[in-house]
């Protein structure tokens, strides 16, 4: 029980480190196909599971055997870049029209016209 709670915050560590290193606008060409692929990796693996074993059989028994570690990265990376347009379909077509329905339970402070503490004040001072 302890062990795996550990794990799950270092991970949330290593995700909100990494979600807050990069800033939108100096974010390079391959980063940003990286990130819209990210956007479509729930699509993908939500769809994987209905190819992904024949397309492995087929590779390895009509093009070349993936029994090397190696071979089946390369083969495995290319797989998924042939997936992005499916995952783009999928989450432009059925994951974009709800994602457009989310609301934002919390306001930013910057956005409050009034802040906290000035509210507090003025309810404190009125004689009530």
């Amino acid at each position: 029980m302890i062990l795996p709670t550990l794990e799950a915050a270092a991970y949330a560590f290593g995700i909100a480190y990494y979600d807050t290193t990069f800033a939108r606008k100096q974010t390079s060409l391959p980063f940003r196909i990286m990130e819209k692929a990210g956007s479509y990796s729930y699509s993908i693996y939500l769809l994987h599971l209905f190819f992904v074993h024949e397309l492995a059989a087929f590779i390895n028994d009509s093009i070349m055997e993936i029994s090397n570690f190696y071979v089946a990265c390369l083969w495995s990376m290319a797989c998924f870049v042939a997936t992005i347009p499916i995952g783009y379909l999928s989450y432009s077509c059925i994951e974009a029209p709800f994602l457009r329905l989310r609301l934002r339970y919390v306001v930013p402070a910057a956005a409050d016209a009034i802040p906290a503490r000035a509210r507090r004040a003025a309810a404190a001072s009125q004689p009530g």
